[in-house]
């Protein structure tokens, strides 16, 4: 049918203004050809000015069909590794597969196969299968097969799977919102088999060089008799630690501990391995890796103390914890005296300054002085307060250096409870699991001394108000010229360390309190121009390598219009070059894809403006991929609760009549008919311009034919 977008009346005038027209322009030509030449030339000019003049009404053309379907069954196959898991009748779960799709050629309705792991793929048939996904991912490939079938008439899936789902969304909530049901077919042995397996390694994801830490390993076995295992460390293929433990009959956990001394700073690569015993299902499980971001030597802390006091022991019993070798803590005596020696302070060997109440009456010049120095070369602050604390002395020769200044000479005691401000929440300091336990704290010992913070100094946290006092001041840190301060103007900390049973939920607000702030204060300042980093300081295997990175001007402001390109070296020592991606606003992308276990390197350069920026360069790790053996039955209860909760039937390979049945007398599993109208716009078709070319050419054919210019 043809439809116009304006009123299709104009096409009377317009025809006979054609007509007109072609008339008049071919009623004096010279020399006159004969009539029935004539008559055809003023035909094909009406006809081209009539069908270009029609274009302006916007004609289309429109087509109405009825379009019947056949219904559509997917076939949802599971392409990871774990099909390969041997069952006990010495089959797996990828040759169970093969023939399950091979039988469901005879399934009613038209099949579509995809396999799945991470991403979805649509395939041929049995013969196109692959199992080596490194994850499985059940709900990506449900969504992908509805994605991907949108336009047909899908009424119904078949997800082949031995069900272990590690990767995406819970599949189980997702299966009833396809709108179709999902048959599942189980394959693979879901009985306990005979292995042995590391579920977890777990140690410091920062070490120092030198510094000795703790590796803890997990194991989980089934169906192994009781016997000693061997579990060992390796480092670039070498044994630098291993220890024994017990597994026993039946099915358990079991775990070891080993100690990692880090020697070589940078990105470092471990191997867990375990013992491979007779009978296991897999030994792929029987190895796991991590990485540690190794330091140079940490340096120490220096603790000054006014006097002792629990608050001193508090501070002594928690650094004990990380290493006593780690700190130097005096304690003042006398004037010029100390308990733990003579004072003496190299700027060079401290990383960080704890004022534990710090100078008190007793502080020498010298003494103060020695910390200004510490101070001017950069070296990190925390004064923690106390009432024996000397605020003129703090305020004369250390007031430059802190965030908080005092008032007057004298400080009032007064029990205050803490409260982080909004501030604090966003501080990595106070990163408390539930910042709600503060409040279930005892109170402090707040010393009222008219605290004034520095304009650039913030306020983490501040003391409740109450009718009798107004809100002070009790945790302030400044950013200043690449140097960190800290101030904690209470005292009495000791009594948030001794807390009674019914107070346990708030027993790690300290210990992450003051490892958060030392962590904050010790960081080093990053003033590079350019700086592009892994995303993570190790990938997974078979996880995407991605790189981030940034460009700045010498204010440190993000620079636009920069360019990075990256050097990557493998661990064989070749080497390829890639491009960053701006992201606008200084900030760069890099997709590696996925990249073979090992060690990389990386340099990257920076040009702006046909310059040389900076460049920057590290390491990462990618490590082996054990994710699809962590457990090697058949989950048959997540399979059964996909098909229970999107109304499909639960089967197994040898059930295959049961779904076949089903089909044929499911009512919803039919064929279905939809009314498709196709229009085509005219005036934007290209056979419409051809047409009016085709007449223009042979009205301009004959003119010549008959001698008229």
């Amino acid at each position: 049918m043809l439809s116009f977008g304006h009123s299709s009346w104009l096409l009377l005038p317009i025809g006979i203004v054609g007509i007109g027209l072609a008339f008049a322009a071919y009623h004096r030509v010279s020399p006159k050809p004969p009539l029935p030449v004539r008559s055809g030339l003023v035909t094909l000019r009406a006809l081209s000015f009539s069908c270009a003049a029609g274009l302006l009404l916007s004609p289309a053309c429109e087509r109405t069909a009825t379009v019947h379907s056949d219904p559509v069954l997917a076939l949802l196959i599971d392409g990871s590794e774990s099909m390969n898991l041997i069952s006990r009748d010495s089959t797996n779960a990828a040759q169970s597969t093969r023939k399950a799709v091979s039988n469901a050629e005879s399934l009613p309705g038209t099949h579509r196969t995809f396999i799945f792991n991470q991403t979805t793929t649509e395939v041929l048939g049995p013969d196109s299968l692959t199992f080596d996904g490194i994850a499985t991912n059940i709900s990506n490939g449900l969504r992908d097969v509805r994605a991907a079938l949108r336009n047909d008439n899908l009424r119904a899936v078949l997800l082949i799977s031995d069900g272990l789902h590690n990767s995406g969304n819970n599949p189980i909530y997702l299966a009833p919102e396809l709108g179709v049901p999902v048959h599942t077919m189980a394959v693979g042995d879901s009985t306990a088999r005979h292995d042995l397996l590391i579920s977890s390694v777990l140690t410091n994801e920062v070490g120092y060089s030198g510094r000795e830490q703790v590796v803890r390993v997990s194991l989980q076995y089934f169906g192994m008799g009781a016997q000693d295992i061997t579990v060992r460390l390796l480092h670039a293929d070498s044994v630098i630690a291993s220890t024994s433990t017990r597994v026993h009959g039946g099915l358990g956990v079991s775990s070891a501990e080993m100690m990692l001394h880090p020697a070589e700073p940078g990105m470092q690569q471990y191997t867990v391995a375990v013992t491979h015993l007779e009978g296991e299902v897999t030994h792929r499980n029987n190895v796991a890796t991590t990485s540690v971001r190794v330091l140079g030597t940490r340096k120490r802390i220096l603790i000054l103390a006014a006097a002792p006091s629990p608050d001193v022991g508090s501070l002594r019993r928690f650094l004990d914890l990380q290493g006593p070798e780690n700190y130097d803590m005096y304690v003042q005596k006398g004037r010029d005296e100390f308990y733990g020696g003579p004072l003496a302070i190299s700027p060079s060997h401290y990383e960080l300054v704890i004022l534990a109440g710090f100078p008190g009456p007793n502080a020498s010049r010298s003494a103060l002085q020695a910390v200004a120095e510490l101070a001017d070369a950069g070296t990190p602050l925390l004064f923690m307060a106390s009432r024996v604390t000397d605020l003129a002395s703090l305020k004369i020769v250390l007031g430059e250096y802190l965030p908080a200044l005092p008032n007057g000479a004298r400080a009032e005691a007064r029990d205050v409870m803490v409260a982080p401000t909004p501030a604090g929440l966003q501080h990595p300091a106070l990163d408390f699991d539930n910042v709600n336990h503060v409040a279930l704290l005892p109170p402090l010992e707040g010393l009222w001394a008219d605290w004034k913070p520095t304009p650039d100094a913030t306020i983490l946290a501040a003391s409740d108000p109450t009718p009798d006092a107004p809100a002070i001041p009790l945790l302030v840190t400044r950013r200043r010229s690449g140097s960190r301060t800290a101030a904690f103007l209470a005292g009495r900390f000791w009594r948030w360390e001794n807390l009674p049973d019914d107070l346990d939920a708030a027993s790690h607000i300290w210990p992450v309190l003051f490892e958060g702030l030392v962590q904050w204060l010790t960081v080093p300042e990053d003033q590079r121009t350019v700086r592009v980093n892994p995303a993570t300081p190790s990938f997974g295997g078979g996880t995407p390598a991605q790189m981030v990175g940034q460009t700045y001007d010498e204010s440190l402001n993000p620079l636009e219009n920069a360019a990075i390109a990256v050097t990557v070296t493998n661990p064989i020592g070749n080497t390829n070059e890639f491009q960053m991606q701006s992201l606008g606003n200084g900030q760069f992308g890099l997709d590696l894809g996925t990249l073979p276990t090992g060690r990389y390197g990386y340099n990257a350069v920076a040009t702006h403006n046909d310059g040389r920026l900076g460049e920057d360069s590290g390491t990462f790790l990618v490590g082996g991929h054990q994710l699809e053996y962590r457990e090697t039955r058949t989950n048959t209860t997540m399979l059964r609760q996909i098909a229970a909760r999107s109304g499909g039937l639960f089967l197994t390979p040898d059930r295959m009549e049961m779904l076949d049945d089903h089909l044929a007398n499911d009512p919803s599993f039919a064929a279905s008919s939809r009314t498709e109208t196709t229009v085509t716009n005219l005036w934007r078709w290209i056979p419409t311009f051809l047409v009016i070319l085709l007449l223009l050419t042979a009205e301009w054919v004959i003119r010549k034919r008959v001698g008229l210019a």
